[in-house]
């Protein structure tokens, strides 16, 4: 009877994991980028550097100098995904099928069983972040697949004992920190790993762990990168103002990272947030890997000095945050079924309604008028007058892009907030645009090396005003492209983008 049960239960979990796995790739069926201001010009740029060494300048120089790590658009170089979207989907998304088959193996090592394990990965496949990134071009299933399979050897690594199984979690760390910086949390539980070792294991482990990382940031010469936020973080003043308003920016994100709508499930979400945040406290007492590693990650998100970022950061640790009080009541009771039923039911009760405010999203006919709208991210924004005015905003970004090549010619250069963009979308040489509080000496320097603008109605960090720097231009501009349509949310307003050479007066 009871191997009956147990086989139904596996040919059950079986089913549900296949099931998600088949609607994932039903929606993440796309040949657009999706998120057009996101990362993916970056990393598409990288990885099209990675497929063609030696190719053009402009790609070698924009891979060279971009703050992302290389693991991911290596990834997709390397499987010839690199100038082919529809391909670079599928990759990612593999990724992500592949995290949620290493997160069963691991919950199933935990003592939860196959059925409430499978419904539990169901449950947080629903969550609006998770699904919302299959439409992107981004890096964040990468580091969940390496993320996950670190925790599951550590933990393999803690009952065999075995230094091979150490030597394998530190290299699946450095790769997960490859693929995204606050990997880094992650060499917590490592080091903890290590107390009772030799100094051999101990010193092989962290070489492992550090080498390859170390080779890249010595060889890799980026205009900035993540890790150096850490000199921001030392100037921030980490008084308790700043705490508490970190701590309401993470408390709402978290709150994004769940729900998409209504908002009046918001209790439920910051009730089940504080139970997942106890149950971590007590198994980073009994010096647990995953909740260890959780514990730096929120540490890194809660100090994190762009408080906007909260939710996209949150959200790759969301399937082992979640499933913290279950494990917590499991390794107590040793009932690995019903605590986990009862997360799974709690986190479904938050991502449905999501769902269908989606579905609602996608059949919503001003989605016709705007291409690309259904296969973009921001199309399922809560507020849809936003929505609308992102979805056409980026769709008009990607035409004024697109038309750069016959405007610009291949010799001369574009100043931008986001030279990322031109450099991929438009196919020409772009150079970051100073700062705000830039003097004027040196903003008239940068001028006079890259005296054609790109300015958009965006206001990205750094930069005072959207159309930046038009205000700094004066009048003496050659329009050579001015793309635009109305504001169907703003009635009398327009959506705008400007291409214009910067030509003062020559001096007498």
């Amino acid at each position: 009877m009871i191997s009956g049960y147990r086989s139904i239960s596996r040919l059950a979990a079986g089913l549900i994991i296949t099931a998600v796995a088949v609607l994932y790739c039903i929606w993440g069926n796309t040949d657009r980028v999706g998120w057009v201001t996101g990362d993916a010009a970056s990393y598409l740029t990288m990885a099209k550097a990675y497929a063609q060494p030696g190719g053009d300048d402009i790609t070698a120089k924009a891979a060279a100098q971009s703050r992302f790590p290389p693991l991911y658009p290596l990834l997709l170089a390397r499987s010839g995904a690199s100038g082919d979207l529809h391909r670079a989907h599928g990759v990612t998304l593999a990724c992500l099928l592949l995290a949620l088959g290493v997160m069963f193996y691991w919950l199933r090592s935990e003592g939860i069983e196959p059925l409430p394990a499978a419904l539990y990965l169901a449950a947080v496949s629903s969550l609006p972040d998770i699904w919302l990134a299959a439409l992107s071009i981004q890096s964040e299933y990468l580091y969940l697949l390496l993320s996950v399979a670190a925790i599951a050897i550590l933990v393999r690594f803690e009952r065999e004992g075995s230094a091979q199984w150490l030597y394998a979690a530190a290299l699946l760390i450095d790769l997960a920190i490859l693929a995204r910086s606050v990997g880094i949390a992650l060499a917590l539980p490592l080091l903890i790993a290590l107390r009772s070792r030799s100094w051999r294991e101990r010193l092989l482990t962290l070489v492992l762990a550090a080498g390859p990382l170390i080779v890249w940031y010595a060889l890799h010469h980026a205009r900035s990168g993540y890790m150096s936020v850490g000199g921001t973080l030392v100037a921030q003043r980490l008084s308790p103002d700043f705490l508490m308003g970190q701590f309401a920016s993470v408390r709402h994100g978290f709150e994004q990272a769940m729900l998409l709508q209504p908002q009046w499930l918001n209790p439920l979400t910051d009730s089940l947030g504080v139970a997942c945040l106890l149950a971590m406290a007590l198994r980073c007492a009994k010096l647990r890997p995953d909740a260890l590693y959780l514990a730096a990650y929120l540490c890194i998100v809660l100090l994190w000095p762009y408080p906007g970022d909260a939710h996209r950061l949150l959200w790759p640790i969301l399937p082992l945050f979640l499933i913290q009080p279950a494990l917590a009541f499991t390794n107590q009771t040793g009932r690995g079924y019903w605590f986990p039923l009862a997360s799974a039911a709690a986190i479904t009760i938050l991502g449905l309604p999501s769902i269908a405010y989606a579905m609602q999203r996608y059949g919503d006919p001003h989605a016709d008028a705007i291409s690309g709208a259904r296969s973009n991210p921001l199309w399922y924004w809560p507020q849809q007058d936003v929505a609308i005015r992102f979805a056409l905003a980026e769709d008009l970004l990607l035409e004024a892009l697109q038309k750069i090549p016959s405007r610009v010619s291949e010799r001369e250069c574009v100043l931008s907030t986001r030279p990322e963009w031109i450099n991929f979308f438009g196919q020409r040489r772009s150079e970051q645009a100073l700062p705000a509080d830039a003097p004027p000496a040196a903003f008239a320097a940068s001028l006079k090396a890259c005296p054609i603008v790109f300015m958009t109605p965006f206001i990205d960090r750094g930069y005072g005003d959207s159309m930046y720097p038009l205000a700094r231009l004066g009048r003496d501009l050659e329009i050579l492209d001015y793309t635009y349509a109305a504001d169907p949310t703003q009635p009398g307003k327009r959506i705008e983008f400007l291409l214009a050479r910067y030509a003062p007066p020559a001096e007498p």
